[in-house]
């Protein structure tokens, strides 16, 4: 039986992954029209622009795939349970790097009503739960004892 925190560890892991995936699925334009925030790469791209006004044009677009890239490597590692010590963590950083560029570009109330700093604590809370259930990190392959 699933003790109470490994319970809330895998709520956080569920919450976090779904949360950044469907950001992805929205850039992606996988989500209906009239729910997408973005709908696709190059309105994504902008918008990236608009919370980075410092950094060149001309590396908007690699930023962009870069945190997509991240953001679903993240998301997937955190929902398999694969290296959470690590991945976790990484996730928080990335996620509290974008709050931060939203509160600077945009102001603070962006970042506060698409929850960003809430899925940073909850990112970094990951790796401070201990064992958790499902987790690639759980499984003995290889391993004795």
């Amino acid at each position: 039986m699933a003790s109470y925190p490994q319970i809330i560890k895998l709520f956080l892991r569920f919450a976090v992954a779904s949360s950044m995936l469907s950001a992805v699925a929205d850039r992606f334009g996988w989500w209906p029209h009239d729910l997408c925030v973005w709908g696709d790469m190059t309105t994504f791209a902008a918008y990236t622009q608009t919370i980075l006004p410092w950094v060149p044009a001309m590396l908007i677009p690699l930023l962009a795939w870069t945190a997509t890239a991240l953001e679903i490597v993240f998301s997937l590692c955190i929902l398999l349970g694969f290296r959470l010590k690590w991945v976790s963590p990484l996730t928080g950083l990335l996620i509290l790097s974008f709050a931060l560029a939203m509160a600077t570009a945009t102001g603070i109330k962006a970042p506060l009503d698409y929850s960003a700093f809430n899925a940073s604590a909850a990112a970094f809370a990951i790796a401070l739960c201990g064992r958790g259930i499902w987790e690639i990190d759980g499984l003995k392959i290889g391993k004795t004892e």
